[in-house]
């Protein structure tokens, strides 16, 4: 993020040290989204993700996910399901404004 002029546009950023200890706390282990929510001070957040690890981390911190349906990963079935599932990420806004 710092190397393309992100790093400003986000307020936490939470993501494990890629190290075999570490491995406990990957997804679908809601570690990182809770520490996030901590972070930032919310309660209910809109979790958004393109990967059934995604959608069950979310379900596992008691969040809302929007998955993010793509040509990669069309004929995924996703177990719990999602909260919302989007083709494109401006429909995201458009769950948001609804909120």
């Amino acid at each position: 993020l710092d190397h393309h002029g992100l790093l400003d546009r986000f307020d936490t950023i939470r993501a494990r040290e890629p190290t075999p200890a570490s491995l406990d706390r990957k997804k679908p282990e809601p570690t990182f989204l809770e520490e996030a929510m901590d972070d930032l001070g919310v309660g209910n957040p809109l979790y958004v993700g393109d990967s059934e690890s995604d959608v069950v981390a979310g379900d596992r911190a008691g969040l809302d996910v929007a998955y993010l349906r793509r040509p990669h990963n069309a004929d995924t079935r996703l177990d719990p399901d999602p909260t919302y599932e989007v083709g494109e990420l401006d429909e995201v806004a458009d769950i948001l404004s609804r909120a």
